[in-house]
């Protein structure tokens, strides 16, 4: 996955950068930390933009990482369903009743490609919420357009788990 924020701590011995948001990502092979030559180069208060990334947590708000976590960036949306494809190849369900936040304040808004979510599935949909195989999430995660993707890629998943809460992080754009 693809993540950008602002650096509140950096573990180089594991490999993990937490943003001040809550959101933690593991760094492996692969992986790159763009703005820095290495993981060591960054420092608590930057801006940071990590690629091919792993998620590794949230905890933010009183959240604590937890199974029913999902962390991506939004490929698709289809509003008129009310589904969004993740980048790791995962169909999430919105529904009226999900609690959402852009940028750490409460409120509905739209998702839009680019979007980076962490997303708290229903529990009791929990086993439905399985990714795409890999094959399909690495040409996902290597930033590939929705539109250049197979159809099966691209297919809804009709048993795609409902979301309790979606915390959306949001890269301020240019005019």
């Amino acid at each position: 996955m693809t993540a950008s924020g602002i650096v509140a701590t950096v573990d180089s011995g594991r490999g993990m950068v937490t943003f001040q948001d809550g959101r933690t990502l593991r760094v492996g092979r692969g992986s790159q930390v763009w703005e820095a030559s290495s993981l060591k180069d960054i420092q608590q208060g930057e801006q940071a933009l990590l690629s091919n990334a792993y998620p590794g947590g949230y905890a933010a708000a009183g959240n604590m990482p937890s199974d029913r976590m999902r962390m991506g960036r939004v490929i698709k949306v289809d509003p008129g369903r009310s589904i969004v494809l993740l980048d790791d190849g995962t169909w999430i369900r919105i529904a009226p009743t999900t609690r959402m936040q852009l940028n750490g304040r409460e409120g509905r808004t739209q998702l839009q490609p680019g979007d980076e979510l962490v997303v708290v599935i229903t529990e009791i949909q929990l086993r439905a919420a399985q990714p795409a195989p890999r094959q399909q999430a690495e040409r996902l995660q290597d930033g590939a357009a929705a539109s250049a993707m197979s159809r099966e890629a691209l297919v809804e998943r009709w048993d795609a788990p409902q979301a309790d809460e979606v915390h959306i992080f949001r890269r301020h754009q240019s005019p």
